[in-house]
């Protein structure tokens, strides 16, 4: 991953800037450019997963801000749709719906 990409994930992660939501658009936007270079649906899928798995991780945390918990699950569909958009096969279907059951109990649980 580029190095822009990887301090990015770590601000969401931290919640270091949680009063610019379009730190958010910004990260997915370029995982959506990243997601254009690479030439299998798998891998494409995958980091749609790792995308929203970020996110979900920050939800999560009971140390970041309430309201950038709040913007990063709403914010989670937005990976999982161009992942489900690109499923090819029963495999990058299985990654989605296992990564959907563990948002639903954790969501539920975190926030």
């Amino acid at each position: 991953m580029q190095k822009g990409l990887l301090e990015l994930e770590s601000h969401i992660r931290k919640g270091d800037e949680p009063d610019s939501p379009l730190l958010v658009d910004t990260y997915l936007r370029r995982i959506e450019h990243a997601s254009s270079l690479l030439l299998s649906t798998y891998e494409k899928v995958s980091l749609y997963i790792h995308a929203a798995r970020l996110l979900l991780d920050t939800v999560c945390d009971c140390f970041v801000v309430t309201h950038w918990r709040h913007h990063c699950l709403n914010q989670i569909y937005r990976p999982l749709l161009a992942a489900q958009r690109m499923v090819t096969c029963d495999d990058e279907d299985q990654l989605i719906r296992q990564f959907r059951r563990e948002l639903n109990i954790l969501a539920q649980y975190f926030l």
